[in-house]
């Protein structure tokens, strides 16, 4: 994982998984676009519901989609 992304897990501990994709097959399997970076949210089936493209220009910003897409 990339150093941004490994402070930001720390200092921002998350309830889910987050990946790194350097051969694109997560990507693929889920037609996502190729503006990176993105975040993906699944419903509780596993279901696509939202694809953010590009990076979070603040961490409220996370955390209300967050809060709007992740199954509670």
């Amino acid at each position: 994982m990339l150093d941004p992304a490994r402070r930001f897990l720390r200092a921002t501990p998350l309830p889910f998984p987050s990946y790194v994709d350097p051969s694109e097959r997560i990507a693929k399997s889920i037609r996502a676009p190729a503006n990176y970076p993105i975040t993906v949210f699944f419903d509780r089936r596993g279901r696509l519901v939202y694809i953010h493209q590009g990076g979070y220009r603040r961490q409220a910003d996370l955390a209300a989609d967050v809060r709007r897409y992740l199954p509670q």
